[in-house]
């Protein structure tokens, strides 16, 4: 278990990454009405609970925990698509259809860093609910 300090730098790493991640969902929502698109993106959601753990409400706490969940789930069942060679990956530009040759290793790597990420948010999730926040503030 890192020391207070620690733990609480990687608390507000994964604050701002909630934060940013809510809010490119909110740049893709607003390009897609703009090109005359309605798209509805979950992902918004991620904006109020980076906003609410850079706060240091105990809701958000909660609500991070819950999506970290959710995040480490679908990453485990997109590792599972990727070996059975089942979704076209969108990389930025780039589009990976199974019959490509680098298909496997580039949707392995984007799924096992999605899951990667995942298994540390929850880590750092359950080390500052075990230490608390306020705890977290103190120099060890």
């Amino acid at each position: 278990m890192p020391n207070a300090r620690s733990l609480r730098r990687q608390y507000l790493v994964l604050a701002v990454l909630f934060f940013l991640s809510g809010a490119w969902s909110v740049c893709e929502v607003v390009l897609s009405l703009l090109q005359g698109r309605l798209s509805l993106d979950v992902g918004v959601c991620l904006l109020f609970v980076g906003i609410g753990m850079l706060n240091g409400r105990a809701s958000s706490l909660v609500w991070a925990f819950r999506w970290t969940v959710f995040a480490l789930c679908a990453s485990a069942v997109l590792v599972l698509l990727v070996l059975c060679r089942i979704p076209t990956l969108y990389f930025f530009s780039v589009i990976l259809r199974p019959d490509d040759p680098q298909y496997v290793v580039a949707g392995l790597a984007m799924s096992a860093g999605a899951l990667a990420l995942s298994l540390w948010s929850l880590r750092v999730l359950q080390g500052i609910q075990v230490v608390g926040l306020d705890d977290a503030d103190d120099p060890a």
